[in-house]
């Protein structure tokens, strides 16, 4: 006997939860940007043009991956875009995690961070390989 297939597939649901995880990271940096606050901070030494840089990629990340489920986009394309965030995504975590910032503050919160950010990158694989077909 065949089972019924769910309503919302798990990859759909996964490539959702990203998409709002991307969305609102991106937003939530660039509502709290203030250009004031980030001359100050190049002031003392600070340059936080990558972190704005990355923050608009991760928007513009956000609406692509949630585009991709209900707008007709070309496997071809989601694939490119979905790799593309994975690349950097993994680019972001070995410059957060391990060449600016291994076991800061502490090994325990450290290995912690670095974990949920390991479980967004299975999750870009998940989206990709999705599209890889």
């Amino acid at each position: 006997m065949k089972s019924k297939s769910p309503i919302i597939e798990p990859l759909s649901l996964l490539q959702i939860a990203l998409a709002i995880f991307f969305s609102l990271s991106g937003l939530s940096y660039l509502l709290k940007y203030d250009t004031a606050g980030a001359a100050i901070s190049r002031l003392l030494g600070n340059d936080d043009t990558l972190m704005l840089i990355v923050a608009i990629v991760e928007l513009a990340a956000g609406i692509i991956l949630l585009a991709g489920l209900f707008a007709p986009v070309e496997t071809k394309y989601m694939y490119l875009t979905s790799f593309v965030i994975l690349i950097l995504w993994t680019v972001n975590i070995a410059t957060s995690y391990f060449i600016n910032n291994l076991f800061k503050p502490d090994f325990i919160p450290w290995l912690q961070g670095l974990s949920l950010q390991l479980i967004i990158l299975a999750g870009l694989w998940g989206v990709t390989s999705r599209y890889s077909k």
